[in-house]
């Protein structure tokens, strides 16, 4: 109990000599508070960003039906309906091809009709996604050349093998229900419409002379494209796709530098973490040295008046314990401020890169821990110091007092 009166009695003037290296630890304390949600939150958003880190085609697998040997490994609908059944697929799609005439007033087009992937293929300008037979998407620029626009209906036509081996035209209609960007690299190509899977299959059945029936019992797709609903799922399902003979490949795993962007943010806190807990070390220890070393006469004193070592060490422990809190109070305090602030302007740019803050729970937890963490590295750099100081003799440190 006495410990803590002296440890108590001690503080004021050991704020009082160390004041210049205390503030400054306190402004490395709040700028680090600033910094952490600030980056904690930008790399959430450039991993959640649907035109960035979080766009789904960073979470799509390549399916081809070649695995390591030379055997195909059919992808049928009974394989997608397996694929959809694995833990972490959102969804799985075949992807097939076959060539439609549509035709207008103005001119007509032979294009090539693609199965709908839209994780994998250009954006929606107008309309919607095609959700029946009959309908169709179409480039910004052949429905200009067709002059059609979302909502027209117009003729379309396919080719059906005859008895004499030779192709019969089928008329047909189709509905153009959306303007796709074609300014957008897909996979597919230039000159591509867009239609359910079904319409797909059907039409290219017919243009084999199979019934879709028929189709939906034996046609292997070349691919299929696998969504999963979490990034970090990817390497193993791409070894189990490997494993069960098919030739997967990972679109995220093309993309190098946007993982090293993201290991970079992800990489920056504990670097920040770690100079700031060497700083306060180094604080913490220069401050306890001087202090203790200033007061050795202090100590031999009250070790000739029998205090223990171990009460000695507890008092200046205290103290140094409260001089960290004191530290990592101020130190979040001006972190609160500097967040308040960037979230009240909505966020600020640093070289370009968008930074934002939210005050919630989390915030005020990290603050928290790092109040906690000020007053450990202060604890810890003061241990030596004061352990060495407390096992002095008393005579000695008395006659280094008269001297």
């Amino acid at each position: 109990m006495r410990a803590l009166r002296l440890a108590r009695w001690l503080l004021p003037s050991g704020l009082r000599r160390a004041v210049v290296p205390l503030t400054l630890a306190a402004l490395g304390v709040g700028l680090l508070g600033a910094a952490l949600p600030m980056i904690a939150d930008a790399a959430s958003a450039t991993s959640q960003r649907t035109d960035g880190l979080g766009s789904a085609v960073l979470r799509v697998v390549d399916v081809g039906s070649y695995g390591l040997d030379s055997d195909p490994r059919p992808i049928d609908r009974r394989a997608i309906s397996d694929f959809r059944e694995i833990a972490h697929v959102e969804s799985a799609e075949g992807r097939a091809v076959v060539d439609l005439s549509l035709g207008s007033a103005a001119t007509s087009r032979t294009l090539s009709l693609v199965t709908r992937i839209p994780v994998v293929q250009p954006p929606l300008l107008s309309g919607r996604e095609p959700a029946a037979p009959g309908e169709v998407l179409l480039s910004r620029r052949d429905a200009a050349e067709l002059r059609v626009d979302a909502g027209d209906e117009i003729p379309s036509e396919y080719t059906r093998p005859a008895d004499d081996g030779t192709g019969t035209g089928v008329d047909g209609t189709a509905v153009v229900v959306g303007i796709y960007d074609d300014d957008v690299a897909g996979i597919d190509g230039p000159h591509v419409a867009y239609g359910v899977g079904d319409m797909v299959l059907d039409l290219l059945g017919a243009s084999r002379g199979h019934s879709l029936a028929w189709m939906h019992d034996n046609f292997a797709y070349p691919k299929a494209f696998v969504v999963l609903d979490d990034a970090a799922a990817l390497p193993g399902f791409v070894e189990k796709m490997r494993d069960d003979g098919y030739s997967p490949t990972s679109l995220a795993s093309m993309l190098t530098g946007v993982s090293s962007a993201q290991s970079f943010l992800n990489g920056l806190q504990p670097v920040l973490i770690a100079l700031l807990v060497i700083q306060l070390v180094v604080v913490g220890w220069s401050t306890s040295s001087a202090f203790v070393s200033a007061r050795r006469g202090e100590v031999g004193v009250l070790r000739a008046l029998g205090w223990r070592p171990r009460e000695i060490v507890s008092t200046f422990v205290a103290q140094f314990a409260a001089q960290g809190a004191v530290v990592g109070i101020a130190g979040a305090l001006l972190a609160l401020l500097a967040a308040v602030l960037v979230a009240s302007r909505g966020g600020l740019d640093v070289l370009g890169i968008p930074l934002s803050v939210t005050i919630d729970g989390a915030l005020f937890g990290r603050l928290a821990m790092m109040v906690a963490g000020t007053i450990g590295c202060f604890v810890l750099a003061a241990a030596l110091p004061v352990r060495r100081a407390a096992a002095v003799e008393p005579d000695e440190a008395i006659r280094e007092l008269g001297t």
